[in-house]
């Protein structure tokens, strides 16, 4: 239902009072009472004038083109391992450092079952053996009119969060929600409808859900807007911290925790321990995961492997660690941040950028805030 925004549209023309066009309507956005609502179009400038002075309108901004974030136990659950992984799973799993040889991922055995991640992204390629039989085709925004993953971006990500090989939460259910086109760029304004989209599916379901969006761009109200109203209604989410080597709070969606404590914003680390080179970093960024050198799916293939680096293959990282835990537990978003963070490991990396965190992803966590969570059965 978009009854405040068609109200709000239908306002705005009996006020112009002319025979001048209101513009094309591309989104509609409503996340719920007391929520974000909103739209995005093209529009005449004095239409923009008219909605720039209106004191129920909190900003007006310019679409933007943004692009992909790639660089050229305590629970009662069977402990499975799986050996000879790369570098990013056993990092993940493993607190000490170096990371012990021969490489080993445990993890649990219902992994992220029953938990829904939402991928906004550049699609997924549904022929990969690593999540097959666990696509479900959402939303598509792109100028691509496809569902499709050309890129190969959306595919990788989709492995690291869910892939029985490559990824962590290897039992949940992926959504495509393509956003990104062949080139990898796409709008704001499609970003935020693939936002809602997810926002208001997980509301009709009623299934925990995780969104990882590995996408950076500049700084949009809008679209940090979304994501909050994402959390409030008690979406998780996940961002990739951006490959600027940069302060993260100067982009989108990174300077959306700003607003919102319970978006996890993703920075990324090397074999050797080290703030990879192209991080964005700063107080933005809330923790660090694998962002170097991984092999993941690729698209269009059954078995093929590609290596990516980038903030967006770290964020996919914490992705699948948020789906495990919500397969096994309740937890708010703002608390599972700030649970991923007090467990995670520490004096592990060598960072060297000011105001950045440190804590380093870990997924064989010991402990659970009891004040926090709801056992799942």
């Amino acid at each position: 239902m978009h009854i405040l925004v068609d109200k709000h549209i239908e306002w705005l023309k009996s006020q112009l009072g002319t025979a001048l066009p209101l513009g094309d309507l591309l989104h509609k956005y409503d996340f719920g009472p007391n929520r974000f609502h909103g739209y995005a179009g093209t529009f005449h400038p004095l239409v923009v004038q008219v909605l720039r002075q209106l004191p129920i309108v909190h900003s007006v901004e310019r679409d933007q083109v943004v692009s992909l974030n790639q660089a050229a136990s305590v629970w009662p659950e069977q402990s499975l391992t799986q050996n000879n992984v790369p570098w990013n799973l056993a990092r993940v799993w493993q607190a000490s450092t170096p990371v012990a040889s021969p490489t080993q991922f445990k993890y649990w055995s219902r992994a992220g079952r029953g938990v829904d991640a939402y991928i906004l992204d550049s699609g997924i390629s549904e022929l990969v053996d690593d999540y097959a039989g666990r696509v479900i085709r959402g939303v598509q925004t792109s100028s691509d009119g496809s569902f499709e993953d050309t890129t190969g971006h959306g595919s990788h990500v989709a492995s690291l969060v869910a892939g029985t090989r490559w990824g962590i939460a290897k039992s949940s259910t992926l959504y495509n929600v393509k956003v990104l086109n062949a080139r990898g760029s796409g709008t704001w304004s499609g970003i935020i409808a693939g936002i809602n989209w997810a926002v208001n599916n997980t509301r009709s379901t009623g299934r925990p859900s995780v969104i990882n969006m590995s996408i950076s761009g500049p700084v949009s109200l809008a679209l940090n807007a979304a994501l909050k109203s994402a959390v409030d209604n008690g979406v998780h989410v996940v961002v990739a911290a951006g490959n600027s080597a940069t302060d993260a709070c100067t982009t989108s969606p990174a300077s959306a925790m700003q607003q919102s404590p319970g978006i996890h914003v993703v920075g990324a680390v090397n074999q050797w321990n080290r703030l990879s080179g192209f991080s964005n970093f700063g107080p933005c960024v809330t923790i660090l995961a694998p962002g170097e050198s991984i092999q993941a799916a690729r698209a269009n293939t059954t078995t093929g492997t590609v290596l990516m680096s980038g903030t967006s293959m770290a964020s996919p990282a914490t992705a699948g660690v948020v789906a495990s835990v919500l397969a096994q537990v309740s937890m708010r978003p703002e608390r599972l941040v700030r649970y991923l963070q007090n467990t995670a490991t520490t004096g592990a990396v060598f960072v060297d950028k000011p105001n950045t965190t440190a804590r380093l992803l870990w997924l064989n966590s010991t402990q659970i805030f009891a004040s926090d969570v709801i056992a799942r059965t």
